[in-house]
């Protein structure tokens, strides 16, 4: 649904999509150069001359001869000055001479010293007084760290049985063997520790707290992709890596095998590449904090168009709309809300009506936000990036609540990960696709699982079927958890849906598309997902569901 904006507006968002279009084309261009690169190396290695093999081979036999001869040579020039030496009364070379010390005349190397080269001594290492070798340090450096971690054990183990009482725990220390001591105590810390949700979270809630007071805009993490940013709409975000070219290749190659294998069955397929937070143009990071989800988006976009893939960019809508991440995203939570899911499904329909109108057709009421009923949940969610860093550092999410006012018939059908099935919901939208019991989940005042409430939590399969009348077209959509928002209101206007999790689907795709025989296959996907997975794009596991 377009919004009509000023020329001023309507020039600056031509700029930001004349930007983004150049930016698209340079990483083409970057990857044909790269491909043309690695095509030259290739042609390189294979058009080496057998007269330059022949050359060098025959460098190596000269240099083998001389070798041969050298060593003759030295051989009997040894020969003749030992019978010189005897016919002298000489009986050995001195050690200055040799050019080396015989071991049992070496001076002992005291501890941890280290040595030099003696001049003309090859092999030979004589200690400098006072030098502590780089090895020997850092030995005394986990020495020391291994003794301070015992001290540290202890001292933990005595407080946590400090209600034992003294004798207790010296009776135990002095009893048992002291490893299995330590280890105990330190499994029945980490137990209760697990076990007291509520102190994990005020904990993270004060570290976060301290890390907004003394400014920090970013917590890294070990892992680079749960690094958690403040960006400068004081949204959380993670940040991803630049992906590999060859990675980029080969989820191209497999999308186009799957492609050929569409086009003979008559099944046309289309990619959908989901916005991130990092908007161009919309959004900044902290300095020297480098987020590359757009380009992995242009890049993997490109790669599919050559392929002659159809694709959907919901950034050029979103771009066009007007709109910015806050309008679309959670703050706390890497996925989008409700507002976005209608959004998306809203554009996703016409473009499925005017590419494909055979198999489908739009209805604007369907997507019109006057006919659903909204309901609010203030500070009611914490996601995945603010469970993290606590809810002080970046704050809670209201969490918004969509209900259909027109008529609703849908039957669900779900699997679950180990295969098993609770059967098929039949009923209303609020009956049978959404999924109340993830609102239920409350930890200090907020829930964590909200997300899950459209559609249920990620699944190998979840099919979708709308027993409207008037409803047409079946859809096999391959997702991430991106599309677990768009779906349930895709589902109004269509059908069918299935959708497919490639992270949990233990089956080959290739099988189940022969047997379920959609009208089209869509592959939904956010870069943040296939950047960070490598089952994204991997469609032909061996293994039967």
């Amino acid at each position: 649904m377009a919004q009509h904006f000023p020329s001023r507006k309507k020039s600056k968002l031509n700029k930001i999509k004349r930007e983004l279009g150049e930016r698209r084309e340079r990483s083409r261009n970057s990857r044909n150069r790269a491909k043309a690169r690695r095509s030259r190396r290739k042609e390189s290695k294979a058009q080496i001359s057998e007269e330059a093999k022949q050359r060098h081979a025959a460098r190596l036999a000269r240099a083998s001869e001389a070798r041969k001869a050298e060593k003759a040579d030295r051989k009997q020039n040894k020969r003749k000055s030992s019978v010189a030496a005897r016919s002298s009364g000489a009986i050995r070379k001195s050690h200055e001479t040799r050019g080396y010390v015989p071991r049992r005349l070496r001076k002992k190397e005291a501890p941890g010293i280290s040595a030099k080269r003696v001049e003309n001594a090859p092999g030979y290492y004589v200690p400098l007084e006072g030098e502590v070798s780089d090895n020997l340090r850092n030995r005394y450096s986990v020495i020391t760290g291994i003794g301070l971690a015992f001290l540290l054990f202890i001292g933990v183990a005595t407080f946590f049985d400090s209600f034992e009482g003294e004798s207790a725990v010296y009776e135990r220390a002095y009893n048992d063997n002291v490893f299995d001591y330590i280890s105990g105590q330190i499994d029945s810390f980490t137990a209760e520790y697990d076990d007291n949700i509520y102190s994990q979270n005020s904990f993270i809630d004060c570290y976060g707290l301290v890390e907004r007071l003394a400014g920090r805009t970013y917590i890294p993490d070990t892992d680079v992709t749960l690094t958690v940013v403040r960006n400068s709409l004081n949204q959380l975000q993670f940040v991803m890596p630049e992906m590999d070219e060859e990675t980029i290749e080969s989820n191209g190659t497999n999308a186009n095998r799957l492609k050929i294998f569409l086009d003979q069955r008559e099944i046309p397929l289309l990619y959908v590449s989901s916005p991130v937070k990092n908007t161009p143009g919309r959004t900044e990071l902290p300095v020297n904090v480098y987020d590359y989800s757009n380009q992995n988006s242009d890049n993997m976009l490109s790669e599919l168009q050559e392929r002659g893939i159809d694709t959907i960019d919901l950034r050029e809508n979103m771009l066009e709309d007007g709109l910015k991440s806050e309008d679309l995203f959670f703050r706390t939570d890497h996925h989008w809300t409700a507002n976005a899911g209608i959004w998306s499904a809203d554009i996703i329909m016409q473009k499925l009506a005017t590419m494909y109108p055979e198999h489908f057709k739009y209805d604007a009421s369907l997507f019109d936000k006057d006919n659903y009923n909204i309901e609010v949940l203030e500070n009611f969610f914490l996601g995945r990036q603010g469970e993290r860093v606590g809810q002080y550092f970046g704050g809670r999410d209201d969490y918004p609540i969509y209900s259909p006012k027109f008529d609703t018939n849908f039957s669900v059908l779900r699997y679950n990960r180990d295969g098993t099935t609770e059967g098929v919901k039949t009923g209303t939208f609020d009956e049978a696709v959404v999924c109340p019991e993830y609102l239920t989940n409350i930890t200090n005042g907020h829930s964590t699982d909200a997300y899950s409430y459209y559609t249920g939590a990620d699944l190998p399969i979840v099919q979708i079927t709308n027993n409207n009348p008037d409803s047409t077209g079946r859809i096999l959509i391959v997702k991430d958890s991106f599309a677990r928002m768009t779906v349930p209101f895709l589902a109004t206007g269509v059908k069918e849906i299935c959708m497919i999790d490639m992270r949990y689907y233990k089956g080959n795709l290739y099988d189940y598309i022969e047997s379920y025989s959609p009208d089209l296959v869509m592959l939904h996907y956010n870069s943040d997902y296939y950047s960070s997975d490598s089952s994204a794009f991997n469609f032909s596991k061996n293994i039967k569901y």
